[in-house]
């Protein structure tokens, strides 16, 4: 293990830091400012295993699942963080095109307001399984809690527990898009 210190995110929310032998790693669940512990994985993943010093933007996320379930990246992240990150990335983005604009304003997202989000569904001997990808990982975490999704798409889970159960065998999975209009 070793001891690094975050210096940015990538364009999907990962932090990024030199390890000791100046590689840079990504590091999910980190931001620009921690000082964390790190693991390299033989697989070529680096895991967070502890943070020494919180970056001045770490929050408490507000879902039970965070970092568990695959679907959300940045809930540690302060809004004010959030949002100027992500007017960063538009703004380079259009910059790159010729376009110097400065964006006036960017949302993160209110509680129980998500509209879109991709499940994966499975068929066990005992059960229906519908849920979000742990990160890395084909596990299905249960969505028990989750405190994004529009209620509309929360309540229509039975549906979606209906759809796994007719569209796939025991060994398969099933992703299911989901948009509300």
């Amino acid at each position: 293990m070793s001891i690094i210190k975050i210096e940015k995110l990538n364009l999907g929310g990962i932090g990024k830091g030199p390890s000791d032998n100046g590689d840079i790693v990504e590091v999910p669940f980190s931001l620009p400012g921690d000082h964390i512990r790190i693991e390299e994985t033989n697989f070529g993943t680096t895991l967070l295993k502890s943070i020494i010093k919180n970056s001045p933007h770490r929050v408490t996320p507000i879902c039970p699942q965070f970092g568990v379930c695959g679907g959300c990246s940045l809930q540690h992240g302060s809004d004010s963080f959030v949002t100027a990150w992500k007017r960063k990335i538009i703004e380079n983005s259009l910059a790159s095109r010729g376009l110097n604009i400065r964006v006036s304003e960017v949302f993160t997202s209110a509680q129980f307001s998500r509209r879109r989000a991709v499940f994966t569904g499975r068929r066990t001997k005992k059960k229906i399984i519908v849920g979000f990808n742990s990160r890395g990982t084909d596990t299905i975490v249960p969505l028990d809690g989750c405190v994004l999704l529009h209620h509309d798409i929360q309540e229509f889970f039975p549906a979606l527990e209906k759809i796994t159960f007719l569209g796939t065998s025991r060994k398969g999975k099933i992703r299911i898009h989901v948009s509300l209009s």
